[in-house]
């Protein structure tokens, strides 16, 4: 699995804003106007200035307390994408609201012919 082609097409939706949604604990970042996307699986973490603020690991399951976790991802949420990072397979999206969402290398959990490595985009 190679993620230029989806890294090329997250570059494309730097400086948009960008609306998040939850299926158990995948992240879909749906971009404005449009029905591009980026969607991730697990493992993933939510960064803000004072470190981690969410963990795909803390997923309560399908609990009351998923509304609680729930609210941890709102930074997510009507925000704009200001940067992206690809090095050695970790990719890391910046936001308008100084949040970062970092997936880490996932390459020896998926097989090499697997649809894709826990991430991808679509335009």
């Amino acid at each position: 699995m190679d993620h230029d082609k989806d890294v090329r097409i997250i570059n494309g939706f730097v400086g948009r804003l960008c609306e998040r949604t939850l299926a158990c604990n995948s992240i879909k970042l749906r971009f404005a106007g449009k029905k591009e996307y980026i969607w991730i699986d697990p493992p993933w973490t939510l960064h803000g200035l004072s470190g981690c603020v969410a963990d795909s690991s803390e997923y309560p399951g399908a609990t009351p307390e998923f509304e609680v976790w729930c609210v941890c991802l709102n930074p997510l949420d009507r925000v704009r994408l200001t940067s992206v990072e690809y090095s050695k397979g970790r990719l890391v999206l910046g936001f308008s609201n100084d949040y970062q969402l970092i997936v880490p290398p996932s390459l020896g959990e998926v097989a090499e012919d697997d649809f894709y490595h826990h991430w991808y985009a679509s335009e």
